[in-house]
């Protein structure tokens, strides 16, 4: 996924920070601050850069300030159930990012939930993970397994 800046207010040129380039919380720090204040980049991704829950902490707070982003690209990067309910619950103060790719990360039932619900409360974000079937279906079933109307081998 190609970095976009628009260099005009009607053409855009890819720029591209490559899997690995960020290599510390500081760097994730500076593109948090540095989103916070976006008026040009409208795609990032920062796929395979190992920022973990602590680096999407950061970019989940400066996407509640940022009104540009439209696609951010997390895939594989160590971000689990926390990092995913905090970018989660930014997207609900977020109306303009559409697309955002959390595929490939250990993000678990509760951040799956998370996702879930922020999927149910906005409608202007697409979201793509991977989240194990089995999760999905014990997340779906599992209250009504514990109120006794269905009955499964999930427990």
């Amino acid at each position: 996924m190609p970095l976009l800046v628009r260099d005009s207010p009607h053409r855009l040129q890819p720029a591209v920070i490559p899997c690995h380039r960020v290599r510390s919380q500081y760097g994730v720090h500076l593109i948090s601050q540095s989103l916070k204040h976006n008026t040009t980049l409208i795609e990032l991704s920062l796929a395979g850069n190992s920022i973990g829950d602590k680096g999407a902490n950061l970019l989940a707070a400066s996407l509640q300030e940022n009104n540009t982003l439209e696609i951010l690209n997390l895939e594989s990067n160590g971000i689990g159930c926390e990092g995913t309910k905090s970018i989660v619950d930014a997207l609900l103060h977020n109306t303009v990012l559409r697309c955002l790719a959390l595929s490939e990360n250990p993000i678990g039932a509760d951040g799956a939930k998370a996702i879930l619900r922020c999927l149910r409360d906005t409608s202007s974000c697409t979201i793509c993970c991977t989240i194990p079937s089995v999760t999905i279906v014990s997340i779906i079933l599992k209250p009504h397994i514990k109120s006794g109307k269905i009955r499964a081998i999930l427990e």
